[in-house]
């Protein structure tokens, strides 16, 4: 920036994310998916509302007026506060529940009431009991505020306890300080679930039955039994030989008897009861029957048996009507009673009577329901097991659940990391991020003696962590947990333990190994980097840890961790196929880092690397962001050389960056959409090589260049050679010892980059 003027945001994206919301409201197809997109108009046209009243600023640390950074606010997609604040609004149920069996409490409004109750000695003996017994549940982070002040006075506490009701009580009209006193499972050791009770039994019984299905049942069970029914019953008035075809197709004749000739004893008593059996079916009947059609066989017979109250003088056309259905339906099918008749009735029957898969799921839900919703199961037996002869009634004992059932309740099965990263339920480093609190949380609360606080603590924290981060401009940063004032005044109670230092060093390892080895195609995310980097500072580790910027509120700077991560990373870098790649500068020619602060020097630099060409400004942002990865390798060399993990991650690493090829050269060679999709496809292939490139540095030369040769393979058979080929080229000509000029290798290479200023060459060749 040419200045420090503050930069604003503009009220521009979230008009368009406005407008989406809306035409997705008024014209989607599915019901459930415009009340999603109805809710999210609203709180989008909550965020304009605030911007232009002033109310919300979006780009800052504190958006809400008269409202602390530490409060837990909506946030809508880009980070834009709603200035909806989560622990306020409208009184929950619980909430309701509670206050209606209290005393008299002081406060101007119910929620004040609330607050104040928990704060007198009865409400707080209310809380210790409740937190003793593991029954609450912590949605938001201040609902752990009153229970730690609670926890503090009865310790002897009463100087800290009372700091932080000072500072949360001007906000008692406005936000919850206390939890749902809900039983609710507590989780220990190291392993995670992906999903909760609650979230895997909302998804089982988000769909209802199949509308096809039902119809097909319905017409198994009950058309087809009549069908045969109303067949028998003109057979009856047959004289001679059954009508059927004889010759194919345009060919064949009708031959046989005429229905109508006879009229057997008590056949008008048989009419009768089949025709009231069915009206009753065509009156419950909810979806609809090909043997309604007028011009099948089945109401071909059907309409002239309605009217036939005396056989005798049955009109010849009506009779051949009658007499062209029963050809058609016995050549097909046969007799009622023959066995190819028989067999296939029993067979479609059997097909009718099975369980549908929306009672299998519903069933399966129902005995999820008796299990703590906010955590997981143990063992998919509870949800997945064929139902017993106890549980025999909607469905026949014996019946077993469905994959669908299986693939749902394992997204609630807990289990160390690595056993749901081989079971496929953890798939993506972005699923990684979102299940390590469950173990950081537990690392975060082992230095607090008490049992019940260091549970408290730990469900703060997992609170805590689903915070939707703000949109921030001006280099502002995140509320860290540390922020928040009931998580500040249990520090002073913190213990100095080596074994928690020593558990989170051992985790950040772990974790590290995990997301280079299971998904190496993907750079670290941000939400996993936010994890790493609290490990790191648990485990009291110098190590600067750097996040993936946002190209559209880029500042055109970097803070000093930018620095400080180049520098760990040049120095592993120097002299490999990764910095001939890149053409990364001597270690020597990095800026020292100054201060804390904006670092123009470094961002100078990442500028200078980039092209003359001018680019949109998004662009040039997103090329120069780019540019600070490559400089740091996005985390990966400052944590495999800090942590001292490069001898246990060597042998892992040829097949990652196998995988890692294969996987680009499969990104190159799908179809693509629109140009939106070809960006993103190039974008993401370029920073997994650059992941690979960071990788093969930490093996032999002699495997470099065995997996540079094992790329050119694939790219010759890849479905765009005329892509992969340059890529691949380039990577063999870099571990071979070229240096590139102008993104070029003497030999033809072409070195990928996500951002391009000038019309991406790869982008070119996708459309």
């Amino acid at each position: 920036m040419a200045d420090d003027t503050p930069v604003a945001a503009s009220p521009g994206y979230a008009l368009g994310r406005l407008r989406r919301a809306l035409e997705t409201a008024r014209e989607h197809d599915d019901p459930t998916t415009r009340e999603r997109a109805r809710r999210k108009a609203e709180a989008w046209t909550d965020v304009i509302d605030g911007m232009l009243d002033g109310a919300v600023s979006i780009g800052s640390r504190t958006p809400v007026t008269e409202t602390p950074a530490w409060v837990t606010l909506a946030v809508a997609h880009g980070g834009f506060a709603t200035g909806e604040l989560l622990a306020g609004g409208p009184l929950l149920d619980w909430e309701q529940a509670r206050l209606h069996a209290l005393p008299d409490a002081p406060g101007r409004t119910e929620r004040e009431r609330l607050n104040h109750y928990y704060v007198s000695d009865a409400g707080q003996h209310e809380l210790l009991a409740a937190l003793r017994a593991g029954a609450y549940r912590i949605e938001v982070p201040e609902e752990a505020a009153l229970p730690i002040a609670a926890l503090l006075l009865e310790s002897g506490h009463d100087a800290d306890a009372l700091d932080l009701l000072e500072t949360i009580e001007p906000l008692f009209s406005r936000l919850r300080f206390y939890p749902d006193l809900t039983p609710t499972a507590r989780q220990t050791g190291s392993s995670v679930h992906v999903a909760t009770v609650k979230e895997v039994r909302e998804a089982l019984l988000k769909r209802g039955r199949n509308p096809r299905v039902a119809a097909m049942n319905a017409s198994l069970s009950v058309w087809t039994p009549l069908y045969d029914r109303l067949v028998a019953l003109w057979l009856e008035t047959v004289v001679g030989e059954p009508p059927h075809l004889e010759g194919k197709g345009a060919e064949s004749t009708v031959v046989g008897g005429w229905p109508g000739e006879h009229a057997p004893s008590g056949w008008q008593g048989r009419r009768q009861r089949w025709l009231a059996d069915y009206r009753a079916a065509k009156k419950k009947a909810k979806h609809g029957s090909r043997h309604l059609h007028p011009r099948s066989n089945f109401q071909r017979m059907a309409t002239v048996l309605e009217s036939a109250k005396r056989l005798k003088g049955l009109h010849r056309r009506r009779a051949g009507r009658v007499r062209l259905a029963l050809a058609n339906t016995i050549t097909k099918h046969g007799l009622p009673g023959d066995t190819l008749r028989t067999e296939l009735r029993a067979a479609q029957l059997g097909v009718a009577r099975r369980p549908l898969h929306a009672d299998i799921r519903r069933f399966a839900a129902d005995r999820l329901k008796t299990l703590p919703q906010a955590g997981g199961i143990d063992s998919l037996e509870a949800a997945c097991a064929d139902v017993s002869d106890a549980e025999a009634g909607r469905l026949p004992a014996g019946t077993p659940m469905s994959p669908a059932v299986w693939r749902k309740a394992e997204r609630a099965l807990v289990a160390p990391m690595g056993t749901l990263i081989e079971r496929g339920i953890i798939g993506a480093a972005e699923v990684l991020a979102e299940v390590l609190p469950q173990v950081t949380s537990q690392i975060g609360a082992a230095g607090l003696a008490d049992p019940t606080l260091r549970d408290l603590y730990a469900a703060n924290y997992m609170a805590f962590r689903r915070r939707r981060s703000l949109l921030l401009l001006n280099l502002e940063s995140q509320v860290r947990v540390s922020e928040l004032p009931w998580v500040a005044a249990v520090e002073p109670q913190r213990l100095s333990d080596q074994s928690t230092q020593q558990l989170a060093r051992e985790t950040l390892e772990e974790v590290v190994f995990t997301a280079l080895t299971a998904f190496p195609q993907t750079i670290l995310p941000n939400p996993l980097v936010s994890e790493l980097a609290l490990l790191v500072a648990q485990a009291k580790l110098n190590l600067p840890l750097v996040e993936e910027l946002a190209a559209d509120i880029f500042m055109g700077t970097f803070v000093a961790k930018w620095s400080r991560s180049a520098a760990l990373a040049l120095d592993r870098m120097e002299g490999t196929a990764y910095a001939r790649y890149y053409n990364l500068p001597e270690p020597s020619a990095l800026p020292a880092p100054r201060g804390n602060g904006p670092q123009k020097a470094f961002a100078a630099l990442c500028a200078r690397r980039l092209p003359k060409d001018e680019g949109s400004w998004i662009t040039r942002n997103g090329a120069t962001i780019e540019q600070s990865m490559i400089l740091t390798t996005h985390n990966v060399a400052p944590l495999l050389t800090q942590l001292e993990l490069e001898e246990r991650l060597r042998p892992a690493i040829p097949d990652a960056v196998r995988s890692t090829f294969r996987w680009i050269s499969d990104a190159l060679s799908g179809p693509v959409a629109h140009r939106r999709a070809a960006l993103l496809i190039t974008k993401n292939s370029a920073y997994a090589l650059r992941q690979a490139l960071c990788l093969m540095a930490f093996v032999p030369v002699w495997q470099q260049i065995e997996l540079a040769a094992a790329f050119l393979q694939m790219a010759a058979t890849s479905g765009r050679p005329h892509l992969v080929h340059p890529i691949a080229l380039g990577v063999k000509d870099a571990v071979d010892g070229e240096y590139f000029m102008k993104g070029r290798s003497p030999n033809g290479g072409q070195r990928l980059l996500g951002w391009a200023l000038d019309g991406h060459w790869v982008v070119g060749g996708l459309l």
